[in-house]
């Protein structure tokens, strides 16, 4: 006959995960209530040994995992896995190799004058279309270290009902030197021009990107470029239209040198933006 042998535990909130094992393996009943002192044996003598009768017993697969606090921790556990295996994925793919074209400048300007605040319109003050005119020959002449910087691509930001002033800043220049261009990404999607930079049909040229203000800085940032360091701050100034901003990559497609200076076309291009060479 199968024996069964009682073993007996100090009161608790649960059984442990080992006492179950116990129950289970050997054929142990452990009582839930304080353990009495038996007459003419030790407290503290050694339990009974299992027989190898119930030694025999047919283990259960699920002895351990199927507690409450097992089952727990090994959700926990996977949770916790695949959370690091997001952020690394994340990680990997939010830094580009190679973020600029190799051996090739990138030209940032923000888009020309706009009208009053208190006018919608979606285009550009009488200002800003003089500005945008000038541009032609601004660019068509352009030098950089002694050599020419006339752009071959422009990037704009798309049209929207509230802007159109980006497409309309560059359009006359594009159209005089027959440039290339692409004005379909939307302005929050700049990340697409660091990708379209980095992809190789633009190493070794010069490419202009003409965006929202609110949004240079952080595409300097993803150029590899300090924002702060040639902005001097976390914002291009509001009512500053008259700087253009110089990325030099390697052949690697890293930035090599970034440089922010004056256009000097307009009679209100000031203040001088900050001097920074990195």
């Amino acid at each position: 006959m199968k024996q069964t042998r009682r073993c007996e535990i100090m009161e608790c909130g649960d059984l442990s995960p080992l006492w179950l094992v116990a129950e289970r393996r050997w054929g142990f009943v452990c009582d839930r209530r304080p353990a009495k002192r038996a007459s003419g044996r030790s407290a503290s003598a050694a339990p009974p040994q299992p027989t190898a009768a119930t030694s025999r017993r047919t283990p259960h697969a699920g002895d351990v995992q199927d507690h409450p606090r097992v089952q727990t921790t090994w959700s926990y556990g996977l949770i916790l896995l695949v959370l690091v295996l997001i952020t690394v994925t994340a990680s990997a793919l939010a830094a580009p190799s190679s973020p600029g074209p190799r051996n090739g400048t990138v030209l940032i300007i923000r888009h020309a004058e706009k009208p009053a605040d208190n006018d919608p319109s979606p285009g550009l003050s009488p200002d800003g279309e003089a500005r945008a005119q000038k541009y032609v020959d601004y660019f068509k002449n352009l030098k950089i270290d002694g050599r020419s910087a006339t752009p071959q691509f422009v990037f704009a930001t798309r049209e929207s009902e509230k802007s159109k002033r980006p497409w309309l800043t560059v359009r006359p220049l594009s159209r005089s030197l027959g440039m290339p261009h692409n004005n379909s990404i939307d302005n929050d999607q700049f990340p697409q021009v660091v990708a379209l930079l980095g992809g190789g049909q633009f190493d070794g040229k010069t490419v202009l990107i003409c965006w929202h203000h609110g949004k240079i800085p952080a595409l300097l940032d993803a150029l590899g470029a300090d924002h702060r360091a040639l902005l001097g701050g976390d914002e291009w100034p509001k009512y500053i239209y008259g700087w253009i901003v110089e990325l030099q990559f390697d052949q690697d497609g890293k930035l090599k040198q970034s440089t922010i200076r004056n256009e000097h076309l307009m009679s209100d291009d000031n203040p001088e933006p900050p001097t920074a060479k990195q």
